[in-house]
């Protein structure tokens, strides 16, 4: 049996179902009687009705505004970045991305979207993002602490500390002084940026004078090499990028003579393997004689008169003078493109051979043994590709390249 309570409850209820057609429903929208429509309300009509039905008559017949839909992406946006892990923070970049694709154009809207989105670019670790929408912020609102702090912050991370020194000059002048929290992340951020600044402006002073110690130095071996008539090329062989990595033409100890590293070809016509083989003489001094070395090499019984020395003339192309200072800039050498820094090569690393075509190259040249390294590569037609190369061959012979 139905207790006396929960029949009193019944009877209420079916009472109130009964007597639904004496409400006003459009007091109470949601009881409008079947068949009626609920019509579209101008600002003024909506005035002089209920509140419930006015926002049925929006909820119908209106849609949401641009800065409507933008708050609800923005408020789902930030339900997502409070979860703070990566996935959650980049779905709230997306969505608040797609807040401001929905074009609203109140600044109040605008600038809270940019800064949150900011936020969030900020604890993924994209600055540069970060400092933007930072940017745009204070473009609507100038004085914005929270998006000064952000910008800052982005800025330290991005290795521009003066920059960031700004922001934070500006937003310090925003505060209350009294030792807020707002004011103590800001002083410590300011700390952060100056130590930054300070290292970053000793790295700079380090850069300048490494570049400057070796603009002299190179401007230095431009000059010598000029001074005998040397004339640089690009590299020919594979064997060359290697030993360059770690062997360099240096001065003699003197400090004016030149010592150069220097690769002997013997071609692969002579080859049973059909290959060239190579020799690397590391350290021969510009004034020792061509035949000296060769003996050294096929030892001190050989008969040098059945070998030649040969190079070809203009093998390879010149390279552009890389050496460049303001006092360079009107020198012969820097003008008319004479001079390589030592190791630049072609870009492609597995090159090897001539960049120039048969047509452009010219002949093999035959070296007088007795005359000097410096003697051989200081002739006009003879472009040193990095540094010397030198073919030994029987005397007669020419390779065929």
């Amino acid at each position: 049996m139905e207790s006396d309570a929960i029949k009193t409850v019944n009877e209420v209820l079916d009472s109130s179902l009964d007597e639904v057609d004496d409400i006003d429903w459009e007091e109470f929208p949601l009881f409008a009687p079947s068949g009626i429509e609920i019509p579209k309300l101008t600002p003024e009509e909506a005035s002089q009705k209920s509140s419930a039905f006015g926002a049925l008559s929006h909820l119908i017949h209106d849609q949401e505004t641009p800065e409507e839909q933008a708050e609800l992406l923005r408020d789902k946006a930030n339900r997502a970045f409070r979860r703070g892990d990566r996935t959650r923070l980049l779905e709230a970049v997306s969505l608040y991305t797609q807040a401001l694709d929905c074009n609203p154009t109140q600044i109040q809207v605008l600038s809270s979207t940019y800064n949150n989105r900011a936020a969030a670019h900020l604890k993924l670790g994209n600055y540069r993002y970060a400092a933007d929408d930072a940017t745009k912020v204070l473009e609507y609102e100038p004085d914005n602490i929270k998006a000064l702090y952000r910008k800052s912050m982005a800025l330290v991370s991005l290795e521009k500390p003066a920059e960031a020194l700004d922001c934070i000059e500006i937003a310090l002048k925003g505060v209350d002084i009294g030792g807020n929290a707002e004011q103590r992340a800001l002083v410590k951020l300011r700390e952060t940026a100056l130590k930054k600044k300070l290292e970053f402006e000793a790295r700079e002073r380090a850069r300048m004078n490494r570049e400057r110690e070796l603009a002299t130095s190179q401007t230095r071996w431009a000059a010598r090499l000029f001074e005998r008539n040397v004339v640089l090329g690009r590299n020919l062989f594979a064997q060359q990028r290697q030993m360059m990595s770690s062997r360099y033409p240096k001065l003699g100890d003197d400090n004016q003579s030149i010592i150069w590293p220097v690769l002997i070809v013997y071609p692969e016509e002579l080859s049973q393997e059909d290959q060239q083989h190579t020799e690397f003489i590391e350290d021969w001094h510009e004034t020792t004689a061509i035949k000296f070395q060769i003996a050294r090499l096929f030892g001190a019984d050989a008969d040098l008169s059945a070998l030649e020395v040969l190079y070809r003339q203009k093998w390879t192309s010149l390279a552009p003078f890389e050496w460049y200072t303001p006092e360079a800039e009107n020198t012969a050498e820097y003008q008319n493109g004479l001079i390589q820094k030592f190791g630049l090569v072609e870009h492609d690393e597995l090159y090897v051979g001539s960049v120039k075509g048969p047509d452009d190259v010219g002949d093999w040249v035959s070296v007088d043994m007795s005359s000097s390294l410096q003697s051989a590569i200081s002739r006009k037609d003879y472009i040193v590709p990095g540094f010397p190369v030198l073919y030994v061959v029987p005397r007669g012979f020419r390779p065929k390249r």
